[in-house]
């Protein structure tokens, strides 16, 4: 990876999806108690025992998830159901504690400290307007990268992971020592839906072009900031303001913090 790459950024939404991805493979394959990385072909057993151990991890973590995660897309479309709220949440302390029934020891604690450090890394990554501790986010993003290297040889690292181990260190620093979260493409891709609906149902149907050129007209009259400011304003019940429903930093208790929540408020400069 070269600095030019490094100044592409990472994609935000995609380091979750993707580090998420690749932490659901580790742990289907030490589930199945397979050190290669692989799944192999079909006619092959290890890849009957790898899709058996991969239902049996998707069983455990839809109890909290709601939905089978990693799975076909059941809403008709391509892809899978991860989505990046879903990631997030697989992240999260109450995913975490359900890591007991997948891996057994002596990988268990390895495990969970992996699944700690990739929800605080990425939630460090994914922030906005936070000053960062750039020693000790290097030193958590180095401490990672190591543990994986020493207590999983056998593991490839897709590039997405590499880079948000090795390189995010480099790419906040270049960002003034800040997350990278205003430079998300979750708007990006919510458009894609109303692209779709905009093409089928509200533009011309005479040509392509004539779609196409449409279409732009309709997007730059839903950008304008009269039209905009039309928009339902969504509110917080608790405190009446905007941004934010479920997690109210008003009514937000300090007991109730995750062990996630003290190590990414100690890596945030200017909220000691």
């Amino acid at each position: 990876i070269t600095h030019r790459d490094l100044n592409a950024g990472i994609s935000v939404t995609h380091a979750w999806l993707n580090c998420c991805s690749w932490f659901l493979n580790l742990l289907y394959h030490l589930t199945a108690n397979d050190k290669t990385w692989d799944f192999g072909n079909k006619a092959d057993p290890r890849y009957k025992k790898l899709m058996k151990a991969k239902e049996n991890v998707q069983d455990i973590f839809a109890a909290v998830l709601g939905r089978r995660i990693d799975a076909a897309d059941g809403t008709g479309h391509t892809g899978t159901s991860l989505t990046g709220n879903l990631a997030k949440r697989f992240f999260a302390g109450e995913c975490r504690v359900l890591l007991y029934k997948i891996v057994k020891e002596p990988h268990l604690g390895h495990v969970k400290k992996l699944h700690l450090h990739f929800d605080v890394i990425l939630r460090i990554l994914s922030s906005k307007n936070h000053s960062i501790d750039m020693d000790k986010f290097g030193n958590l993003c180095t401490t990672t990268y190591v543990d994986v290297l020493t207590h999983f040889k056998w593991v490839d690292l897709t590039p997405t992971v590499h880079k948000v181990l090795a390189h995010a260190t480099e790419l906040i620093s270049n960002n003034m020592c800040m997350g990278i979260g205003h430079l998300s493409e979750e708007g990006l891709e919510a458009c894609h839906k109303i692209i779709r609906r905009f093409r089928v149902s509200w533009t011309l149907q005479t040509s392509d072009q004539a779609n196409l050129k449409d279409l732009l007209k309709k997007l730059w009259l839903r950008s304008d900031p009269l039209f905009y400011s039309y928009r339902r304003v969504v509110r917080c019940p608790k405190c009446g303001l905007k941004g934010h429903r479920r997690n109210c930093p008003i009514y937000d208790e300090k007991l109730n913090q995750s062990e996630s929540d003290i190590m990414v408020e100690d890596i945030f400069v200017d909220l000691e």
